[in-house]
């Protein structure tokens, strides 16, 4: 593997309301490194057991993943690749997506290896292998705002619809994707 170039470090101060002391600092636990030189962080989460798992595409493909599925330069119309990296205190998981089609997404380790992603809006989330193949497909509601896993692989959901929806085997009566035609 190539020397990682981005190298992406976080520091949060959480305030008391009316501008008081500190409540809480937080301090760094490591380095977000991109896996291929070039690649750009598109988003960054924390998974159930505490590890950070980021999603990483060259300049373009950041763009893409971040460009609304309406738009021509969108990847919902011009699928990139992209990088899901998998980080704890000893371990760096890097699984490539070849084509990835799901813009503004949040990802999720599953165990096995393998890699949730979500859209924000659509719905139609997609479950990858540790190989970076689609495995599982289904619908978990639009209006997406943040997604979270456990390590039983149960999904919770929530966003501007009320009520958090839950899932299990991050998409419980999931499909296999559709075949290319």
């Amino acid at each position: 593997m190539s020397v990682l170039k981005s190298v992406y470090r976080l520091a949060v101060t959480i305030f008391a309301p009316h501008g008081g002391r500190p409540l809480v600092r937080l301090r760094a636990h490591g380095q977000l490194a991109s896996p291929v030189a070039g690649d750009v962080l598109v988003t960054a989460s924390v998974g159930p057991s505490g590890e950070a798992i980021t999603l990483w595409a060259d300049p373009a493909g950041r763009e893409a993943l971040l460009t609304p599925p309406g738009l021509a330069a969108s990847c919902a119309r011009q699928p990139v690749s992209a990088r899901v990296v998998v980080q704890d205190a000893s371990t760096t998981t890097v699984t490539a997506i070849a084509a990835l089609d799901l813009p503004f997404s949040h990802v999720q380790p599953l165990p096995g290896g393998r890699i949730l992603v979500v859209p924000t809006r659509g719905g139609r989330a997609t479950v990858f292998d540790a190989a970076g193949d689609p495995v599982k497909q289904g619908d978990v509601g639009d209006g997406i705002e943040h997604v979270l896993t456990t390590p039983e692989a149960l999904l919770a959901r929530g966003g501007v619809h009320p009520q958090p929806r839950r899932w299990r085997d991050g998409l419980e009566g999931g499909k296999p994707p559709a075949a290319p035609s």
